[in-house]
């Protein structure tokens, strides 16, 4: 999970502070470039606490997509718990049914 090693170290300000503009970019570029919430669920807290103070925009349209993967995807497939993969899948992973 990519955003995960890019927001933990920002969140628990763990980066140095000659390279803290550099971390912000890259976490910023990347949740830009790909429109979507890509961490698993330890991480989920940590990346919108951080989005939350660099881009609340930002974290407000990651948070609201419908398109995979997102949770938005996951309402629009009859989820009524989070479930334990981004995707959807009949044979392989649990929804939590």
């Amino acid at each position: 999970m990519l955003y995960s090693s890019q927001a933990l170290p920002l969140y628990h300000n763990w980066v140095p502070a000659s390279h803290l503009d550099k971390a912000r970019d890259v976490l910023i570029g990347n949740v830009l470039a790909k429109q979507h919430q890509e961490t698993g669920l330890f991480c989920t807290g940590p990346l919108y606490a951080v989005l939350s103070r660099l881009r609340p925009d930002l974290a407000v349209q990651i948070a609201t997509q419908v398109t995979y993967p997102s949770y938005g995807f996951m309402l629009q497939n009859n989820a009524t718990t989070i479930w334990e993969s981004w995707f959807f899948s009949n044979n392989t992973y649990s929804h939590n049914q």
